[in-house]
């Protein structure tokens, strides 16, 4: 496949900084899927022709798969379409306070997350998904009550890796200023009470001391985790049965109707970039 991920564009918001909608849940195919995988080193031992018996065939197949384009992942993500000036190869986000001189359209307003108004940085990710896949699989032929019927079960164990590798850059040539009277409280906010860098809103839940009268909530979903996340479960389980209705010894032809019974992880949104094993638990069955 040319992509480890491919991406569904589930429109929920528009952010502040483009006009284009993206999505701030990427989802993903189930590792499960993957008819290589399911065939590789098991093509001479299932289907087999002029079969009498009932005959049930093993396997257990091991795979490494990881993620290239981190752009297309930040762009789904956040919808940032250029490149950054620090590094052509990187997508980042400029963070500017109301107070910056020749602040940009598209720049988050540092105000918004408790820092200074004079405040301003750049993010950048290179997000990228690594997965170890180990597929236990089995099949059945149940040749012995109807020739080419067959069961067929698998279920893959996936230990999956997502890592955001979220940096900041600040600038430090800006001397910070609090907020004045009346801006967010009625009297003025220092710049030592407010949050010192946006990694540590995004990351650490940090947060402004603005007064005594009012809380500032401090961000409860799609975080951005500066550690590698990481979620271990069986993808999903597939059951097919199938039936071979030309069975020839030197080739077949058949259909199967395939069942996936959900075992991995619901995105729960309280990471930007949470790892995800499975098709978000949601049943399956299709013809095949």
């Amino acid at each position: 496949m040319n992509y480890f991920l491919h991406f569904t564009a589930i429109i929920l918001c528009a952010t502040t900084f483009t006009a284009q909608a993206v999505s701030p849940y990427i989802a993903i195919r189930s590792q499960s899927i993957d008819s290589t995988r399911d065939i590789v080193g098991i093509t001479d031992k299932i289907n087999l022709y002029d079969m009498e018996n009932l005959y049930i065939t093993g396997a257990i197949t091991v795979e490494g798969t990881r993620s290239f384009d981190a752009d297309a992942i930040t762009h789904n993500l956040f919808g940032i379409t250029e490149p950054s000036l620090r590094s052509a190869d990187e997508l980042g986000i400029t963070i500017s306070g109301s107070h910056v001189p020749n602040r940009g359209p598209n720049d988050w307003l540092a105000d918004y997350f408790g820092l200074s108004t004079t405040y301003q940085s750049k993010l950048f990710f290179e997000p990228r998904v690594s997965n170890l896949i180990i597929d236990f699989a089995g099949y059945v032929g149940l040749d012995e009550w109807v020739n080419g019927l067959y069961v067929w079960v698998h279920a893959p164990l996936v230990i999956s890796r997502w890592d955001l590798n979220f940096t900041e850059d600040v600038n430090n040539d800006l001397a910070l200023q609090g907020y004045d009277a009346g801006y967010f409280a009625p009297n003025a906010v220092p710049a030592n009470d407010l949050v010192e860098q946006a990694a540590d809103f995004f990351s650490d839940l940090d947060v402004p001391t603005i007064a005594a009268d009012i809380t500032f909530e401090p961000l409860a979903y799609a975080r951005f985790e500066q550690a590698r996340l990481h979620k271990t479960a069986l993808a999903d389980i597939q059951m097919a049965l199938g039936y071979n209705f030309i069975l020839c010894e030197d080739y077949y032809l058949g259909l199967n109707f395939r069942v996936c019974a959900p075992t991995g992880n619901k995105p729960e949104g309280f990471f930007a970039f949470e790892p995800i094993v499975g098709n978000g638990k949601h049943w399956k069955w299709v013809p095949v």
